[in-house]
């Protein structure tokens, strides 16, 4: 495995994004980021593949049954030919789908460093859920095209959150984390990185707080509310992160 060469996390975080390209079969698919490698030795040329293990699953298309919960999938952005072009696009799309953020708002010189983050050593997205729904496109050719559109997973796309934490302890002490890839570039199964710091302080990633908006209640500290809402609904910490506050 291998980390981003110098320059990429910088010109993705200047490229338009577009549309992403993955090899899963039609469905919606909760993910979780195994690891981040670039690959310079491949037959065909290098290629920036990040891993994913498929937690949920749901068809979406009549007649085709999605891609199994439990297997492992790459999502291949080659540095060859035609598709060159779009690897710095799609590698910041998935950034700004983990993460939740808005292209035209964030931060270029911190999204830059977030991506590298990602993709160096320190694989701060390990653990992480990310949605997935594919959808369609006709090519220039005429030829279709099944890409995915990437969604935040509320709660669970932060470093430091406990069930972040616990998923990344567990693929650093499986084969996952030292995946590396067949001749097969596109095989949908296998796994693997080197060893993070699971406790190590986690790094300031621009708009991944899911604290942000949240008050403390001044009646109980335990609790917070958003002052934006009509009706101010109050969490607990662990429910905002959980993904379970409605309001």
């Amino acid at each position: 495995m291998a980390f981003l060469p110098p320059g990429l996390a910088q010109r993705a975080s200047e490229a338009e994004v577009t549309i992403r390209g993955e090899n899963l079969r039609d469905g919606e698919y909760t993910l979780m980021h195994l690891l981040t490698t670039y690959e310079s030795k491949l037959k065909k040329g290098p290629a920036l593949i990040i891993r994913h293990r498929i937690m949920e699953a749901k068809a979406i298309k009549e007649g085709v049954e999605p891609n199994p919960v439990g297997t492992d999938v790459s999502y291949f952005m080659p540095d060859y030919g035609d598709a060159k072009v779009m690897l710095e696009p799609n590698y910041k799309g998935y950034a700004l789908g983990l993460l939740g953020l808005d292209q035209n708002k964030v931060d270029k010189k911190k999204l830059a460093e977030t991506l590298d983050l990602i993709g160096g050593e320190r694989q701060l997205a390990r653990g992480m859920l990310i949605r997935g729904v594919t959808f369609h496109t006709t090519k220039k050719d005429g030829g279709d095209f099944i890409g995915i559109n990437w969604h935040p997973v509320a709660g669970e796309n932060v470093p430091d959150a406990p069930s972040v934490k616990k998923r990344r302890a567990e693929i650093e002490a499986s084969k996952a984390s030292n995946w590396k890839p067949e001749e097969e570039e596109h095989s949908t199964n296998g796994a693997s990185a080197p060893d993070v710091p699971g406790e190590e302080a986690a790094p300031d990633v621009p708009g991944a707080d899911p604290m942000e908006g949240w008050k403390q209640h001044p009646k109980n500290a335990t609790y917070f509310f958003r002052p934006d809402k009509t009706k101010k609904k109050a969490y607990t910490k662990e429910q905002i992160l959980a993904g379970q506050a409605t309001e």
